[in-house]
């Protein structure tokens, strides 16, 4: 007889998950409802990669992506790719059928738009063996939230409190490091921060697993005010770094925030714009974006980052602890001779990995069961 007062972790053997006090599964091929709201979720592309490599790694899942007409076509185009068979696409203009699926749903990631957003709510409030998961868009560590404006608002912090107690919603963090940065900045609740690797991390590891010659090397600037610019795009279209960089064997791709702008220069320089295949890409330089420590987590690879002391924006941030711990866990430069000096390096393969860096499992299967597990603890 099994006793529901007790929760129980779930294990490779085949232990019973119980979540609240009601069963979830009580073997590895229990079936679950996992709900994806693809377009809720940042970045879009490879946090649903992800999902689609999770959901193909465990077939006794039940999973439904749901999204709107605009990108119905390229959700199901990347599923078949993948030849998926047990993911479901829904619009999200059929309410009945997205009701029906939600009723019986044991994970919800991400979140619907308008009417649905309240009946999802009222679900979570309610039926007590489903939860809500929020993805973020990556380990973000530059001035956000608190850090940005130096002021905490009290609704915030109650609001994230209420969210979790109420509604059962969860939040996946990457390590204890964005854990705190999330409590500290955006007044989360703690116990609503798992820490467990997302479905972009995952796709990640899963797409830089796939080959050993890497020849490219990703420039990806964070978000700036409309129309300025960072000192990482000047060094990319300068001439002499072009030249240095074919010397050394290596080509550019260029990260262009989701919010951002490609330049007139970067145009005229034919910088190929990074499509999200990173099975070719051997290193990561950032300035302050967040992709610099979701590449070095994924990989266990390091990431370079370029500082100028007379970056505007360093000028105008006051740079929180977080991002100063991330950045002297890896490689910093502050000049372009510094810089392709290292990229130089790497490409003798003298430049080190960072062995401190706990890199995400790379261990798709039991994905949910596993993140049940860490809500229960």
């Amino acid at each position: 007889m099994v006793d529901t007062k007790k929760l129980t972790a779930f294990s490779n053997s085949g232990q019973i998950v119980i979540m609240r006090k009601k069963l979830i599964c009580n073997d590895v091929h229990a079936k679950l409802n996992i709900v994806y709201y693809a377009n809720s979720i940042r970045p879009l592309r490879e946090h649903l990669l992800g999902f689609i490599h999770i959901c193909n790694s465990n077939t006794h899942y039940n999973c439904y992506i749901i999204t709107n007409q605009k990108s119905y076509a390229s959700v199901s185009r990347e599923i078949g790719i993948k030849s998926s068979s047990n993911i479901t696409v829904v619009l999200e203009t059929n309410f009945i059928n997205q009701l029906k699926i939600l009723l019986s749903a044991n994970i919800i990631l991400g979140s619907p738009i308008g009417f649905c957003k309240q009946v999802l709510r009222i679900i979570l409030l309610l039926n007590k063996s489903t939860i809500g998961v929020k993805l973020r868009a990556g380990k973000v560590t530059k001035p956000s939230g608190f850090f940005h404006k130096n002021k905490t608002y009290i609704t915030n912090v109650l609001k994230e409190y209420l969210s979790h107690k109420l509604f059962k919603s969860y939040t996946l963090v990457t390590d204890f490091l964005d854990k705190y940065y999330c409590i500290a900045a955006y007044g989360s609740c703690h116990e609503a921060l798992i820490i467990h690797p997302s479905p972009k991390l995952m796709h990640m590891r899963e797409a830089f697993s796939h080959s050993s010659k890497k020849t490219k090397l990703l420039f990806a600037p964070t978000h700036r005010a409309r129309g300025e610019h960072s000192p990482i795009d000047d060094f990319i279209v300068s001439k002499n770094t072009q030249a240095e960089l074919s010397r050394c064997g290596w080509s550019i791709a260029y990260s262009c925030h989701e919010h951002g702008f490609i330049s007139s220069q970067l145009k005229d320089a034919n910088i190929e714009i990074f499509t999200g295949k990173w099975d070719e890409i051997r290193i990561v330089i950032t300035d302050y974006s967040s992709i610099g420590a979701d590449f070095t987590k994924a990989t266990g690879c390091p990431t370079i980052y370029f500082l100028p002391k007379d970056d505007k924006f360093l000028k105008d941030n006051n740079l929180p602890q977080f991002f100063k711990l991330e950045v002297d866990a890896n490689i910093h430069v502050s000049t372009e001779r510094e810089l392709l000096a290292a990229l130089s390096d790497l490409s003798k393969n003298n430049l080190p990995f960072q062995d401190s860096v706990e890199v995400v499992s790379f261990e798709p299967t039991l994905y949910f069961e596993n993140l049940i597990a860490k809500v229960n603890q």
